[in-house]
């Protein structure tokens, strides 16, 4: 019956929960003030897709890539800074027209559904603010999905005249 909102059971809130940190007490009681979370910044972008093309001087296209399900998080506070950044799909497509390969970087596909559901690009960072001397980060984690690459020869070289 009648519990609060978010209803979980058993113990305070960790300050690893996003968002809860506004000061306002959920039952926990006074005495843990030196546990609470002061969140001065939660900000997200959540973006449906994006293209990005690379041209060369002639002008001709070399590269489009495509990411989609583009999700990224801040969170700041007194005691920790937060980035979180999930690419739901991304591939990468070589534009020469002579490409035996026109398809430079994508996904493997996975024929389980859990695996095709997870976010092809998943980047998370928590960093302790309240070490002033030096970078403490509680939490780094990269994780990438199998891909498929394939690069000829005359993509290379394109790339390369380019710089």
């Amino acid at each position: 019956g009648g519990g609060s909102a978010g209803g979980g059971g058993g113990g305070a809130a960790s300050g690893r929960s996003g968002g809860n940190g506004d000061g306002g007490g959920d039952g926990g009681g006074d005495d843990d003030d030196d546990d609470a979370e002061v969140v001065s910044l939660d900000a997200s972008v959540d973006l449906a897709g994006i293209g990005v093309s690379v041209i060369d001087q002639q002008p001709r296209e070399l590269l489009y890539a495509t990411l989609s399900g583009i999700v990224a998080r801040v969170t700041r506070s007194d005691v920790n800074d937060k980035f979180e950044l999930q690419l739901r799909e991304m591939q990468i497509d070589n534009q020469l027209h002579t490409t035996p390969f026109p398809v430079l970087l994508a996904r493997v596909v996975e024929k389980k559904e859990a695996v095709a559901a997870r976010p092809v690009v998943h980047v998370s960072v928590v960093r302790n603010v309240t070490h002033t001397s030096v970078d403490f980060f509680n939490y780094v984690s990269v994780l990438v999905q199998e891909l498929d690459l394939k690069v000829e020869d005359d993509l290379l070289l394109h790339v390369l005249h380019f710089y």
